[in-house]
């Protein structure tokens, strides 16, 4: 039996149900894309959300405690060990062991512990070899390299439980508060992070730093960009291409540079942004004397969500 073709009138019908349904999918794809975020403010952390960590860490260890000389081998060392750290090609532990070694910590032992630790609790970083004498023969030696190498390993686990004790480390809750207030008041929930930052680190500030009030302020994770994660750094243009990319494939695929503002601390970092269009403030929470502050950040930013045009504002 052949089957019938449709009446003219069925046809209309199923005309005006396809003209319907596309209208439908058109209006959806219009409301979605005004529900996209026009603009978008990113921080950095060091400097601007929170204190430094492995600088301020040291400084309050060591800093006037020993030679400068001293402190300016250990703080280098430090240093040139985080340039890998940040990037996420070696971990906690082997930082410390890096600026334990080329920092020649281990001359400090006895200090660290004094700055650390109360008396009756001191962990055992007993260097059994400390005074062997000059003429030690071979086994002499090999243990004492052994025991070297174990003290390393528990000075390094032990600087790492410090250092998230340190009450110098701290966010800075005002340029926070700023950050919700802007949320809340304007309706603005598109702030994001772009920060050179180890996962260590990053995930204590971030998480567990003052009960979670970064990731309680930051909550859209396609917003929030750590350098150990992309592999690269500020101020290196593929950190921010790296950011970009993430805008246009989670965010919003037609963001433009100009609707991006960013707040760092280091004009080196800035300059970069600048130079891709976006729009940059420099501000520290540390040197609001000399620099601006936090009040006057809120009004640039108020200034970019309601204008925006200006690369640097003034």
């Amino acid at each position: 039996m052949m089957n019938e073709k449709p009446s003219q009138q069925q046809s209309l019908q199923q005309s005006s149900q396809e003209k319907e349904t596309s209208q439908h999918q058109q209006r959806n794809e219009q409301q979605q894309q005004q529900q996209l975020p026009s603009k978008l403010i990113y921080f950095d952390i060091g400097g601007v959300l929170a204190s430094d960590v492995h600088n301020i860490f040291l400084e309050n260890l060591l800093l006037n405690k020993i030679s400068t000389q001293d402190y300016d081998l250990i703080f280098d060392a430090a240093n040139n060990a985080w340039a890998s750290f940040e990037l996420g090609t070696i971990t906690e532990k082997e930082f410390w062991k890096l600026t334990i070694e080329h920092g020649k910590m281990l001359n400090w032992v006895d200090l660290i512990l004094q700055q650390t630790t109360p008396v009756n609790n001191k962990p055992d970083l007993s260097n059994k070899n400390k005074n062997t004498n000059k003429e030690i023969n071979k086994e002499e030696n090999i243990i004492k390299v052994q025991d070297e190498i174990e003290l390393k390993d528990k000075l390094s686990d032990h600087l790492a439980q410090e250092l998230r004790k340190c009450e110098k480390i701290k966010l800075h809750i005002p340029t926070i508060q700023m950050a919700n207030k802007l949320k809340q008041n304007y309706n603005f929930t598109n702030i994001g992070i772009l920060s050179n930052h180890c996962k260590e680190w990053s995930h204590h500030l971030f998480t567990e730093k003052n009960d979670g009030i970064l990731s309680k302020t930051f909550t859209n994770q396609s917003l929030v960009n750590w350098s150990w994660k992309a592999k690269t750094a500020k101020p290196h243009l593929p950190f921010y291409e790296y950011l970009f990319k993430r805008l246009n494939k989670f965010v919003n695929p037609n963001i433009e540079p100009k609707d991006i503002c960013f707040v760092d601390d280091k004009e080196e970092n800035l300059v970069t942004a600048r130079n891709l269009g976006w729009t940059t403030i420099q501000y520290n929470n540390e040197h609001q004397r000399t620099m601006i502050t936090t009040k006057q950040l809120e009004e640039k930013l108020v200034k970019f969500l309601n204008v925006g045009l200006k690369r640097i504002i003034k």
